[in-house]
């Protein structure tokens, strides 16, 4: 997975799921093929556009789908050495919370 990219998540089983995500956060877009509303877009202090709200936990009931974009910001409640680790090879994990 590189910085920038959608990732596409379907839960194909049959209780929900909350996919996490380490060293960064994403940004919901669409959900079973439906795209959400910018609406709620911001612009951040440092200019990059917020379509949607940060999320570090994606949530799917079952036979859902959702897409995401990984952005390459600094996510609003990172603490420093968390995101000094960024700079290391993006091998962070994703697991579920569910």
């Amino acid at each position: 997975m590189r910085t920038g990219q959608l990732i596409r998540m379907l839960n194909a089983g049959i209780v929900g799921h909350q996919l996490h995500f380490h060293g960064n956060h994403v940004w919901a877009v669409r959900a079973n093929g439906r795209d959400f509303t910018r609406l709620n877009g911001s612009v951040m202090a440092d200019g990059h556009i917020s379509p949607q709200a940060w999320e570090d936990t994606v949530s799917l009931s079952p036979m859902e789908r959702k897409e995401s974009i990984l952005p390459m910001v600094r996510p609003p409640d990172v603490v420093d050495a968390a995101w000094e680790a960024c700079r290391e090879d993006w091998t962070y994990p994703m697991h579920c919370h569910a």
